[in-house]
């Protein structure tokens, strides 16, 4: 596996800074210089009330909760350092293959 050439990093990063961009700066750019340019052209009339949408707000409040999730962790956080573990058993036990038990009578068939 290697690494992404530089036109696939590029090209994500472009459309990621497109979409955080109008994510944030939802009234003022895309609807402003996309949206209502075409409405007009096409005689279509303007919305008065464009909702409570606060992006700003909201990003706020996202960084916020991601910044006391990140708190917390660091202060809870306990590293262990154990040996393998494996659903309660230890490695040999657990992936080793139980051996089939024949029996040396056949069942008759059919019946």
């Amino acid at each position: 596996m290697k690494e992404a050439p530089f036109n696939q990093w590029l090209a994500a990063g472009v459309l990621s800074i497109l979409c955080i961009g109008f994510g944030l700066f939802a009234v003022g750019v895309p609807l402003k210089l996309f949206i209502y340019p075409v409405l007009s052209a096409n005689g279509m009339a303007l919305p008065e009330f464009l909702g409570l949408y606060q992006p700003v707000l909201l990003t706020l409040l996202f960084g916020i909760v991601f910044l006391l999730g990140i708190i917390v962790f660091v202060l809870l956080k306990k590293i262990r350092i154990d040996n393998i573990y494996l659903g309660g058993m230890s490695p040999v036990e657990n992936l080793g293959s139980p051996e089939p038990h024949f029996t040396t009578k056949s069942a008759p068939c059919g019946r």
